[in-house]
């Protein structure tokens, strides 16, 4: 599939979602597709290196795996992000402008950020 028919067709799908309401959408350039609709809230999330380590070893069954691994794993894996936004959206996925929230995980508990979302969220 060709680059810009990828890029169109990502656009269709998040669109058509989006115009039938009520869905979370996570990722792929959605903060920038619908940066005009009125009723989409973009939230990002983000955490200090130390917080996704322990994170992933926690809630994924990495306990046996070196913290190194796991950290090369999330440098790929933000890469791969960063190089998917700039390539499609020719934008920068830490600009702050593309959403009316950031979330620091590492800073926020959990059940404050779930009740803030809740709250902002109709």
């Amino acid at each position: 599939m060709g680059e810009d028919l990828f890029a169109d067709s990502l656009r269709q799908v998040i669109t058509g979602l989006a115009d039938k309401g009520n869905v979370i959408i996570l990722g792929r350039g959605s903060q920038i597709i619908l940066r005009d609709y009125p009723q989409a809230f973009h939230i990002r999330f983000i955490a200090d290196l130390e917080y996704r380590i322990a994170h992933l070893r926690k809630f994924h069954g990495l306990e046996n795996v070196s913290s190194e691994a796991i950290e090369d794993n999330i440098k790929q894996h933000d890469a791969g992000r960063r190089k998917f936004i700039k390539y499609n959206f020719k934008r920068d996925i830490d600009d702050p402008g593309l959403y009316q929230l950031i979330i620091d995980l590492s800073k926020t508990p959990a059940e404050k950020t779930k009740q803030l979302i809740k709250d902002l969220i109709p």
